[in-house]
């Protein structure tokens, strides 16, 4: 057993009628008649009552220690205020809602269409990016499990589509900010490149056949599969790994 008055801190009492050892005095019926023997036990055993009050106090003053939480994973679930800002359908109608991520501070001008938090459960379905078809521009940012920005994307200038087809999202592509995403060197015509048939830019399967995969036309680049589960649902293409506890919003 570890020896407990080490982590003990030095607390001056005040000098109360506990401290003189009154107390102990009166609970053992000693008065000044009692002589010097009694004088002596009581100078010892007043010594004893000071030390055992100083390591009471100490132990009731020792900040409680915080509770083992980890932050490691933060689920939001679309609160209602919000909701008419997630272009239907919802994310939030396909998957669980320990999956989904309403970005609490959404870029100025730009309304998110879809979002998730990729844990190791089974976020997103084959139709998580629905809510963002038709539309002119699209942007993603990636936030990692302490919020912290990694990815932020965005391709203007795009020709609305009424569903995903293979092929980039042409358009005036721009990086805000780039750690895994790919890039428009090499003469890629945007950021965002889609296959619905499971492959990725590698052309190898990333999730099952004819779903749709979302990412750029690099290789070992980042990329969504919906159609996947766990934490594939965000990974590096061309069977690299997985990226977990990311959160993905997705704007338009």
């Amino acid at each position: 057993m570890a020896y407990a008055g080490a982590a003990l801190q030095r607390v001056k009492l005040p000098l109360t009628r506990y401290r003189r050892g009154m107390c102990f005095a009166r609970h053992h019926g000693l008065d000044a008649a009692d002589g010097i023997a009694s004088r002596r036990m009581r100078t010892r055993m007043r010594s004893a009552h000071c030390l055992a009050a100083t390591a009471i106090l100490s132990l009731a003053c020792t900040p409680k220690a915080a509770p083992n939480t980890s932050s490691a994973v933060i689920v939001v679930e679309t609160p209602p205020e919000r909701r008419y800002q997630i272009a239907a359908p919802s994310p939030v109608e396909h998957r669980v809602t320990r999956g989904a991520f309403v970005d609490p501070l959404p870029p100025r001008g730009w309304t998110q269409c879809a979002g998730f938090v990729n844990t190791e459960g089974d976020d997103i379905d084959e139709r998580f990016l629905d809510g963002c078809l038709e539309t002119e521009r699209l942007r993603v940012r990636v936030f990692t499990a302490r919020d912290v920005l990694e990815e932020d994307v965005f391709v203007t200038g795009m020709q609305p589509e009424p569903a995903w087809r293979d092929n980039y999202l042409a358009g005036e592509s721009t990086i805000v900010k780039n750690t895994s995403w790919g890039t428009t060197s090499g003469g890629a015509p945007s950021l965002f490149l889609v296959h619905t048939d499971g492959k990725d830019a590698c052309l190898q399967m990333a999730g099952p056949p004819d779903t749709m995969t979302f990412g750029s036309g690099h290789a070992q680049k980042a990329i969504i599969v919906p159609g996947a589960t766990g934490y594939d649902e965000y990974r590096i293409s061309c069977g690299r790994e997985s990226l977990p506890d990311r959160k993905i919003a997705f704007y338009r």
